[in-house]
């Protein structure tokens, strides 16, 4: 007797319920055997769903005992489907995402990176990342652009695109852990944004923007205005990048991650010198509570430049008067 009739037998004997069940196709064969575009097919069961298998360009005999081969290996329990893997909901990437954020970003970079979670998490978190498709992200965009703050303002379209650019880099990173198959971010156009506004402050404003400012937020000032730092390298001085001696900043991570040293002229030697004395941690700018570097002074700028007058101006426009000087 064949293995295959001795399977057979040994199966119904056991339960009849256990033979494997055989799909047929429109009277080909009795035996679960079709043929499709000059190929055989196998069809059959196996736990407890309907399984289509290519034999390919072969003789029916040979179709036959393909089929036969499986049967075995579903009666033997040794036929199993792949299962997928359950994709895991938006809210764990999150939780994997700011664990490698804290650790591979700066303390400002992830703090900014919390405060979008703030929008991203309320609207994505009860989807799983295989339900998240470019469609939904248009519809965030759409619903993001609608949505009011406390100040009853609108996002401004950059706001919204770094949005859209963490989210890219979280499905990414989730790509690289296996994690996710696709990036539904990618090929999604982003919001136009205005070119930024280039304006250079003149003596009498920067003046005026220095008396409006408290001690610690007007050193960051005279810092950017006489060195032409970005903001972030700013908040990121330590004592030790500082050279009183010699009259140089070494700023460890600039744009890039590229480390650069910056000349220091004789005014802002001798007021880092006399502000050296009132500051007691390694930061340079720091909170006087906790002695943590300050990561966002956007609030404490926007309010002194309102009670300066000046008009409207970013701390990044600080840079351009150095530049001009250069010039």
């Amino acid at each position: 007797m064949s293995f295959y009739n001795c399977a057979v037998v040994a199966t119904l004997v056991a339960s009849r319920l256990a033979e494997p069940r055989l799909a047929r196709r429109g009277g080909e064969t009795g035996m679960g055997i079709f043929l499709k575009r000059g190929k055989y097919h196998i069809d059959f069961y196996a736990d407890g769903k309907r399984v289509r298998e290519c034999v390919g360009k072969v003789s029916r005999r040979d179709a036959e005992n393909a089929l036969k081969a499986r049967q075995g290996e579903v009666v033997q329990d040794r036929y199993h489907l792949q299962r997928k893997a359950v994709s895991p909901n938006f809210a764990a990437i999150v939780a994997d995402y700011m664990e490698y954020s804290k650790s591979h970003k700066s303390s400002r970079s992830s703090a900014a990176d919390q405060t979008r979670l703030l929008h991203l998490k309320p609207f994505f978190e009860r989807y799983r990342l295989d339900q998240i498709t470019p469609f939904l992200v248009e519809k965030y965009i759409h619903e993001r652009r609608q949505s009011i703050s406390r100040r009853k303002m609108q996002p401004a379209n950059g706001t919204i695109n770094r949005e859209l650019e963490m989210l890219k880099h979280m499905f990414n990173k989730a790509i690289d852990w296996g994690k996710a198959e696709r990036n539904p971010v990618r090929g999604i156009r982003f919001l136009k944004e205005p070119p930024p506004l280039q304006r250079i402050l003149t003596e009498e404003e920067e003046q005026r923007l220095l008396q409006a400012s408290a001690l610690h937020l007007r050193m960051a000032i005279l810092v950017a205005l006489n060195t032409g730092l970005r903001l972030g390298e700013v908040l990121a001085l330590r004592w030790r990048d500082i050279d009183l001696v010699n009259g140089l900043i070494t700023v460890e991570h600039g744009k890039g991650d590229k480390r650069r040293e910056v000349e220091i002229n004789a005014c802002l030697e001798s007021t880092l010198q006399e502000y050296r004395k009132t500051c007691k941690s390694e930061y340079v700018f720091c909170s006087d509570h906790t002695g943590k570097p300050i990561l966002n002074p956007k609030t404490a700028f926007n309010a002194a430049v309102r009670r300066s007058g000046i008009g409207h101006c970013r701390f990044h426009n600080l840079r351009y008067v150095l530049s001009l000087i250069m010039f």
